[in-house]
């Protein structure tokens, strides 16, 4: 109730894959009174986030700015020096480019970028097309000064080059990209310094650092280097051994890096260095982009593309945009300068249009995790969390879409029921069954037709092998006599190609046999005095006998003398008919006179049937007062669209009744899908968090808060059962929270290999968590990663075992801020043990120890993470202490917790439940009642034991050992008939069943421990618990009677 403004700076994270979903929270679960301020700078959907914020939180204003504090100006900079990257208006050309002055022209990206660009619009029917760029003024195209100097260097180059002018190309792409010493120099000449270098590895920044620093002077002045040699040794004083010889070289030159590689406490040294303009030049992943008040007067971006995945991709505009946004410091600059280096494959162009590129829009990065669903439904009811669920941005614009989507939809169903108006349904589709009936029945006559046509062409493509010159024939006639030439000169009019008429036909002879016009084309002379030119397979008849006209050969060669040969007949793929008027029509004449009528034979019978049916059904089509009509084909396509949208409705409506009335969502799915993995390890009750393990699950933080609770709570088991050290908890913790490792790492060094007890941990939890997990996940498609990683479980170890900082880093293979993170994130794990339920108290002291182990410096810091004083201390044992003498509490009654319940317990706890189910996790709540701990007494009871182990392990004699081991098994074997040797919970037991009465003789013990003087321990133990072959007492009765003393794992009774 206290907070009153919640500011969401860098908004557009929620583009993020792996963080996204916390600004979507933020905004879902903030109450109602608290205001919201998202601040980005590359958001282009801002309306649709605005809308989204009102739906789920109340009322917002949008507020929109393209003007920048710092005008901001880009440049390219190639092997040849920088140039601005826009034309720019006359004021910014040339030397003016660099001044700190802006001038009044001057606008921002996103201005232009709205004002100029438009590369897409969206029509009214939903789609998106090519939109034509409008003109672009003259200042904001490309400088041609960029792509006039490169053409030039070119010709140079390849004239120089002789021959090979392939290898001569690519090596002058080679040369193009400038060296970074060039670049620096370049800075500093136009006075362009402080500067950010942004280089896509850390390896790239460390390399560039170095070549800048051995190839470029010095970049700070006597006066600079002495002020950073002194905050560089106030800085060593407050955190010894972390400088880097080589760095603290580069930082006295005025260079430093900045990259996840390096040490938090290192990184806010040079951030402070840059701030107070001691540094010029710091070579920086993409990371600095984001969140860190370091701006500089220039930015350079060293690439346009960078590694993604297993490819490489251009940047996208937002990251441009961020990179280039840290340019221009306010009150300081005046006009903040962003410059894109030439690669090897990329160039001008391309920094060009990236430039001007819209940012992307944002999308929503939603997902259900185990820690959501139990604070969702720890704080809300089934119905409440789905409600939340349903509130994410992806619903929102999934919901948009589809309201726009049905929006359109019922505009086409009113679009089609106006078009279907006053139209008889039945009696159209009666119309359209016909029309389809006729389409059947011309294909059937088409088919006939051509198999009756492909046999007769056949049979006349044979006579016409042995038709001799003047031999009657009946070809098609031309499809229109439309520009027949009619004039005299042949050379002007070439042969005219027309398209072939079926119906009609003409009587001819053949007065060429192909020799002319190469087969198969010949040339026939008709009855209308034209000279036809066609395929011998568009014959239709052939007629031997009487009634061929005689025509020698020297005739045919006289009247052909003047027919123009048609070059492109003999390459012609498509039949074609081409006709010529003959040169000399009156002794043409007098062949064409002579040519007899001739007639087309009938077609078979079934093609006439055939065709008669056609006729028939296509004289009923026409009959109907449809055909008539000219939007038939829209009423067609009208009826059809409403028939889809009846059955999608009906389907709809079905689903709809399957799901009782409930809109499918994947989100809300995978919320169920965590629901019912959590109520199969007791984490949850049905939609309710009611049990202990729910509020223990509810309080862990990591990727997979369900495999961080099972591990946590499978380590209190262990712990009672066989120990568990700090150093190895720290290990394992580890185990669950690293990352997997580059695929170029080494086998670690030996002395850094984990220790056989933390590798045993780890094969039992992969066996009996993780394994099962992995299978319940799998089954519910589940895809949260359930990491168990044991690569740098040795580090950790060491770690936490006191190994110093510097060894630590030279035996790995891992970058310091690597190491530094994966130390943190353990840390993470163990400071939230002492803080969740269900855990032991003895358990949540070896977590707090093991903090203590590995919150060494420089882990924590006072900067940048730092460990609360009640974690360094134990101040809640004095203050339970404190409590316990005020209420005059009885220790004894007192002395001690609860244990977690045992592999038994927890193994009829899971019977019952389904097959399949991990049957060796913790599955249900914790039904006993928990006792005060006496904290005072378990401690001395703890230190005593440690002092007995150390005693009786320095003798040589390994059969007290072996000793010890069997009084171990013999005292498992007879649990059920041993009673503990402290049995202080319930006073009405037995004088016998307990070795001491008061706390005297607890106190008497433990001074006898802590002093070495265990031959004359005067405790009493019953025949059955001892070796039959062992009358004295032996020291390892003293320490089998401490063990009864603290508990076995076995047991479910009061200390």
């Amino acid at each position: 109730d206290s907070v009153e403004c919640v500011v969401l700076d860098e908004f557009h994270y929620m583009n993020d894959i792996d963080r996204g979903t916390v600004w979507e929270e933020a905004v879902i679960n903030s109450p109602d009174h608290i205001k919201l301020v998202a601040l980005s700078a590359t958001m282009q959907n801002s309306q649709q986030v605005k809308s989204w914020i009102e739906q789920v939180h109340g009322p917002c204003n949008l507020i929109l700015s393209n003007n920048r504090p710092v005008p901001l100006r880009f440049g390219y900079c190639d092997r040849w020096g920088i140039l601005p990257l826009f034309q720019g208006p006359k004021e910014l050309r040339g030397r003016a480019f660099y001044r700190q002055q802006p001038v009044a022209t001057e606008l921002s990206i996103d201005e232009k970028s709205k004002q100029y660009y438009h590369p897409t619009k969206t029509t009214s029917t939903g789609f998106t097309v090519t939109k034509k760029m409008p003109k672009l003024r003259r200042e904001h195209r490309i400088n041609p000064e960029i792509l006039s100097r490169e053409a030039k260097k070119k010709r140079e180059f390849l004239k120089q080059a002789k021959g090979d002018d392939a290898g001569a190309l690519r090596r002058f792409k080679r040369q193009l990209t400038p060296p970074i010493g060039l670049v620096v120099r370049e800075l500093r000449k136009y006075d362009l310094l402080p500067s950010i270098f942004f280089i896509f590895s850390r390896k790239g920044c460390e390399a560039a650092a170095l070549d800048v620093v051995a190839h470029v002077d010095s970049l700070t002045t006597d006066k600079e280097k002495q002020e950073i040699a002194n905050r560089l040794d106030s800085f060593e004083k407050r955190s010894p051994g972390v400088v880097n010889p080589e760095r603290k070289w580069m930082v006295l030159e005025g260079v430093a890096t900045h990259h996840a590689g390096l040490l938090p406490v290192w990184k806010t040294f040079i951030e402070e260095l840059f701030q107070c303009g001691l540094l010029k030049v710091v070579f920086a992943t993409e990371t600095l982009a984001a969140g860190i008040n370091m701006p500089a007067r220039t930015t350079v971006i060293s690439a346009l593309s960078r590694r993604r995945g297993e490819g490489v991709a251009m940047l996208t505009a937002s990251e441009l945009r961020q990179m280039a946004g840290r340019a221009g410091r306010r009150g300081k600059d005046k006009v903040g300068f962003s410059i894109l280096l030439k690669s090897r494959f990329r160039g001008a162009q391309d920094a060009y249009k990236l430039v001007r590129k819209s940012p992307e829009a944002l999308k929503s990065k939603f997902a259900p995790t185990y820690g959501m669903v139990l604070n969702l439904l720890n704080n809300h009811n089934g119905d409440q969390a789905q409600k939340i669920v349903m509130k994410s941005f992806g619903s929102y614009l999934r919901t948009k879409k589809q309201e726009k989507r049905k929006q359109r939809t019922m505009d086409l169903i009113n679009k089609a029921n106006e078009i279907v108006k006053g139209v008889d349904k039945e009696e159209f589709l009666k119309y359209k069954k016909m029309r389809h009936v006729l389409k059947q029945e011309r294909k059937a006559l088409e088919y006939l037709k051509d198999q009756y046509l492909s046999e007769k062409r056949e049979f006349i493509s044979e006579m016409l092998e042995f038709a001799p010159l003047g031999t009657p024939v009946l070809i098609p006639a031309p499809s229109s006599e439309r520009d027949m030439m009619d004039g005299d000169d042949d050379e002007d009019h070439p042969p005219q190609k027309y398209q072939i008429n079926d119906d009609r036909t003409i009587p001819a002879i053949i007065v060429d046999d192909g020799v002319r016009t190469l087969p198969p084309y010949v040339v026939c002379l008709g009855k209308d005095n034209r000279f036809y030119i066609l395929p011998d397979q568009q014959i239709r008849a052939v007629e031997f006998g009487a009634k061929a006209v005689d025509l020698l050969e020297q005739d045919a060669i006289n009247i052909l003398k003047g027919l123009r040969r048609p070059p492109w007949i003999a390459y012609s793929d498509v039949p074609a008919m081409y006709v010529e008027r003959s040169t000399i029509p009156d002794k043409t004449k007098l062949y064409a006179s002579k040519i007899p009528d001739l007639e087309d034979e009938a077609p078979p019978p079934e093609v006439v049937a055939q065709q008669h049916r056609y006729d028939k059904v296509k004289d009923t089509l026409e009959s109907s007062p449809f055909h008539s009509l000219e939007r038939k084909k829209a009423i067609s396509k009208a009826f059809k669209f409403l028939k889809k949208q009846e059955e999608e409705e009906e389907e709809q409506r079905e689903l709809d009744k399957q799901q009782d009335n409930a809109r499918s969502s994947f989100l809300w799915n995978q919320f169920l899908n965590l629901t019912n993995i959590l109520n199969k390890y007791g984490f949850v009750n049905g939609m309710d968090v009611s049990t202990e393990l729910g509020v223990l699950g509810a309080g862990v933080k990591g990727d997979n808060e369900l495999w961080v609770a099972l591990v946590l709570l499978e380590l209190d088991n262990l712990f009672w059962e066989n120990g568990l050290e700090p150093h190895h908890l720290a290990a394992v913790v580890s185990a669950i929270v690293a990352y997997e490792p580059p695929p170029q790492s080494g086998e670690m060094p030996s002395p850094f290999q984990p220790s056989e007890e933390s590798l045993k941990l780890i094969d039992h939890l992969a066996s009996n968590v993780q394994a099962p997990l992995l299978v319940e996940q799998e089954n519910y498609r589940v895809s949260i990663p359930v990491n168990l990683e044991t690569y740098y479980m040795g580090l950790v170890e060491a770690w936490a075992l006191g190994e110093d900082w510097l060894d630590l880093v030279e035996a790995s293979s891992m970058q310091e801020g690597d190491l530094c993170n994966l130390l943190r994130r353990t840390l993470d794990v163990l400071r939230l043990c002492p803080r969740l339920p269900t855990l032991s108290k003895a358990f949540k002291r070896q977590a707090r120890s093991a903090t203590k182990m590995v919150g060494r410096y420089p882990i924590t810091d006072t900067v940048t993470y730092e460990l609360e004083a009640e974690e360094l201390t134990n101040e809640d044992l004095a203050v339970q202490q404190d409590v316990d003498a005020e209420n005059g509490n009885d220790k004894r009654a007192d002395a001690m917790e609860d244990r977690p319940p045992s592999r038994a317990q927890l193994n009829a706890t899971s019977q019952g439940k389904r097959r399949g189910q991990p049957a060796n996790i913790v599955m249900g709540s914790f039904d006993e009642e928990e006792n005060d701990v006496d904290e005072e007494l378990e401690a001395r009871l703890f230190s005593a034991a440690q002092l007995a182990r150390s005693k009786i392990r320095s003798k040589e004699d390994m059969e007290e050992d072996e000793f010890f081991m069997d009084a171990n098994d013999e005292f498992d074997d007879e649990e059920d008939e041993e009673e503990n040797l402290f049995d202080i919970g319930d006073e009405d037991e037995d004088e016998d069943d307990a070795e001491f009465e008061n706390e005297s003789d607890t106190d008497k013990l433990i001074q006898m421990l802590a002093s070495g003087n265990i031959e004359n321990y005067p405790g009493k133990r019953s025949n059955a618990n001892r070796k039959k072959s062992s009358p004295a007492r032996e020291p390892t009765d003293v320490v089998q009677d401490l063990l009864d003393a603290l508990g076995d794992q076995q047991e479910d009774a009061d200390w």
